[in-house]
């Protein structure tokens, strides 16, 4: 789409500019004039502004021209901007592109500029080969090269070149297969699903680093982090949680940008499992927090941006547990900063349901349900939300004979959902919860319950933790609160 230029700075599209100005990469008049017509609309280029007609005008003058004519040019533009990002990014990655010259020399015999290159790339600072699996990959690249060249000339540093390989081929097998494990057991419905995984590689690398944890927790902390999270993920052991704050507590020096992006990542991965894993407000509160903080240092921003699209699930919770605490205003911003990371698929239903709970919630019902009847019933977490919503909204205007019907549709639809197999099971044991709680308080509404009883008091203890608390907690406790 021509559009996607709206996603360039001002400074890439200057380069893309001088970039379609290259006689080497693109010789047409006809895509320059297409490029400073839809320069004039940046950063706003709408569909509209590229429909044939409008570009036939702006290139050729034409208000009608041969639709081939403008798929062709279209089609050559959007090469052309692909082949732009591509060598935008591999200059970026500056030890890769190195590398892969470095290679290039060696094919075709350039062996002064062979050697002037290694030269340059063994100054390179660590910082130079990049962050994340790409620094370990750039490393072992470099080495497995450099090797090789060694072994042939018969240098005397070969040994400890061909050390450094392993070295770097080792470490980037550990931090690949921390990865995996947490990617295995961070979603507990893929876990159940698949059940392949390499035998016992995950254990012979905990063991690994366990051997050789004074050298990993000296130089690597990337790793360090990885490996306390892929523990807490695999086991739900808070104590991995508890070391792994302890382990950036006394390594924060250590941490530059991208290291807290992942701490906080990691931590807040691992508060939302637990939060679904037991209810209770105290792990909803904890979890906000280091969304906040998250959100303040522009941390989940600087994970998003890197080309991560916002998963919908995290994207909705992160806006509904903020609702629960009454952070209304933090889940706007929320959504105001972070909707561009998802995928345009989900973005207009995504955006759909988190409006209609952050209308309700801020009691502005003008068009709740009209946005209701948009919501899907195929998409299940969608849908049980747009119903809590309505029973609550009838709760409140009193409407007790369609919340009755309302709350038995729902059952059913629980009962058939329970019966598949689903990521929602912890969704739908709440909304369980939620609707014997609003058949519970209705009773209330009705005078029909003793607020000294015991059922009563474990009706407000299961509002605050426990397997009996339901969806909307915050809701219950506030109608509970009220004055019959």
């Amino acid at each position: 789409m021509l559009t996607d230029i709206n996603s360039l700075t001002g400074d890439e599209l200057k380069s893309f500019e001088n970039f379609i100005h290259s006689p080497y990469f693109n010789r047409y008049r006809t895509i320059k004039k297409l490029f400073q017509y839809i320069k004039s609309f940046h950063p706003n280029v709408t569909p509209k502004d590229v429909y044939e007609k409008n570009i036939s005008a702006a290139v050729y003058g034409k208000v009608k021209v041969n639709s081939h004519t403008i798929r062709k040019l279209v089609s050559d533009f959007n090469k052309l901007f692909e082949k732009f990002l591509f060598l935008e990014r591999a200059q970026k990655d500056k030890a890769a592109g190195a590398v892969i010259l470095l290679n290039e020399f060696g094919k075709k015999l350039l062996w002064r500029s062979y050697n002037k290159k290694i030269s340059e790339i063994q100054k390179y600072s660590d910082s130079d080969f990049g962050i994340d699996e790409k620094y370990y990959l750039n490393k072992l690249n470099f080495y497995s090269e450099f090797f090789m060249h060694s072994h042939t000339t018969i240098s005397k540093d070969t040994s400890k070149i061909s050390l450094k390989k392993i070295e770097y081929l080792n470490l980037y097998f550990v931090y690949q297969t921390l990865v995996f494990n947490i990617n295995y057991y961070s979603d507990r419905y893929t876990h159940k699903a698949v059940k392949r995984r390499p035998p016992g590689m995950i254990q012979n690398v905990y063991g690994f680093i366990n051997e050789h944890i004074k050298y990993f927790s000296k130089s690597y902390p990337d790793i360090m982090m990885l490996y306390y999270t892929s523990l807490m993920t695999e086991t739900g052991d808070v104590k991995y949680f508890d070391a792994l704050q302890n382990y950036y507590r006394r390594n924060k020096k250590k941490y530059d940008d991208n290291l807290m992006t992942m701490f906080y990542v990691s931590s807040v991965g691992f508060l939302k499992t637990r939060s679904l894993r037991e209810p209770d407000r105290k792990n909803v509160l904890k979890l906000f927090i280091f969304r906040k903080k998250s959100m303040e240092g522009k941390y989940f921003e600087n994970f998003f941006r890197e080309g991560k699209n916002i998963p919908p699930f995290l994207f909705f919770s992160m806006v509904n547990d903020a609702v629960k605490l009454n952070q209304t205003e933090w889940a706007e911003e929320f959504i105001k900063i972070h909707k561009t990371y998802l995928l345009p698929q989900y973005s207009k239903d995504i955006l759909n349901i988190t409006g209609i709970i952050l209308d309700f919630f801020k009691g502005d019902y003008s068009d709740i349900n009209k946005n209701i009847s948009k919501v899907k019933k195929s998409n299940i977490l969608h849908f049980i939300y747009s119903r809590l919503i309505k029973m609550m909204m009838l709760f409140e205007s009193g409407e007790f004979p369609a919340l009755r019907r309302e709350a038995e549709s729902m059952r059913k639809y629980l009962d058939r959902k329970t019966k598949e197999q689903t990521r929602f099971d912890e969704l739908i044991r709440s909304s369980y919860n939620f609707l014997n709680s609003i058949h519970y308080l209705e009773k209330i509404k009705n005078n029909e319950v003793n607020k000294s009883s015991k059922k009563f008091v474990q009706f407000k203890k299961d509002l605050i933790s426990g397997p009996r608390m339901p969806e909307y907690w915050n809701w219950f406790e506030r109608s509970v609160n009220i004055k019959f």
